[in-house]
């Protein structure tokens, strides 16, 4: 058995900080036949390799991945779907109401309110030209 010591234990090289029989640097503590560094304790280390596998990524899988999920994705719903609705909806109201009015701009509708005027018009010469030919024709059988 061998014992490391040094002087500078202010420095961490003491025996309470790892270079003694105690603390792995000896035959005990695994640097020899009888604690995994031969071929008969070999499994020992994959065992430990499974644990490790195991315990770590599962914990990264379930905290990570799962919050991802639920704050990211549903924040992107919310927000960029909802915008996406308001936006293309609004444009497609305001294009197709302005490029296909619904009402007569003021303009047409003056043209038309002329257009009935002088039909009236016309009408009412009309009416007044037969009733003139009436007259004449009653003036025209009243003589003899």
């Amino acid at each position: 058995m061998m014992i490391n010591i040094n002087v500078h234990e202010e420095n961490g090289d003491d025996e309470e900080n790892g270079d003694d029989e105690e603390n792995g640097d000896d035959e005990e503590n695994g640097d020899d036949e009888e604690n995994g560094d031969d071929e008969e304790n070999a499994p020992w280390e994959d065992n430990v390799m499974t644990d490790v596998m195991t315990d770590v990524i599962t914990d990264v899988k379930t905290d990570v991945i799962t919050d991802v999920k639920t704050d990211v994705i549903t924040d992107v719903k919310k927000d960029v779907i909802t915008d996406v609705m308001t936006d293309v909806i609004t444009d497609v109201k305001t294009d197709v109401a302005t490029d296909r009015p619904m009402f007569n701009s003021r303009e047409e509708e003056e043209e038309e309110e002329e257009e009935e005027e002088e039909e009236e018009e016309e009408e009412e010469e009309e009416e007044e030209e037969e009733e003139e030919e009436e007259e004449e024709r009653k003036v025209v059988l009243l003589l003899p």
